[in-house]
């Protein structure tokens, strides 16, 4: 049936590696997916949210995708899971970039108030 794969960067880990995963998937539905780990846990994926970058807090954002293939080796080292960590980062840098602004005009705020 083929597996579901989901990429997490966790901001708050200091390993700072991606974490790839792998899910067998076991049923799929009309907008769920369900599927087990290598360890036997049982994961529901909804497949609408499949292909885009999440952000799910704690500075945690993840990308899920299904595939056909089951060799973890030959999956972490596919363009797919390439594609994936680079959309992640893009996603990554322009949270970043939207919270640089925010923090300047923040700070700019602050000067003016201080002075007057």
């Amino acid at each position: 049936m083929g597996q579901v794969v989901e990429i997490t960067i966790d901001l708050s880990n200091p390993n700072s590696k991606p974490k790839i995963e792998t899910f067998e998937i076991t049923k799929v539905c009309e907008r769920h997916i369900y599927a087990k780990s290598f360890w036997g846990q049982g994961r529901c994926f909804f497949i609408p949210n499949m292909n885009e970058v999440k952000y799910r807090g704690l500075l945690k954002y993840t990308y899920r995708y299904r595939t056909e293939e089951t060799d973890y080796a030959v999956i972490v080292e596919s363009t797919k899971t390439a594609e994936a960590i680079k959309a992640i980062v893009r996603y990554l840098t322009n949270d970043i970039n939207c919270y640089q602004r925010r923090l300047k005009s923040c700070a700019d705020y602050y000067g003016k108030v201080k002075e007057s």
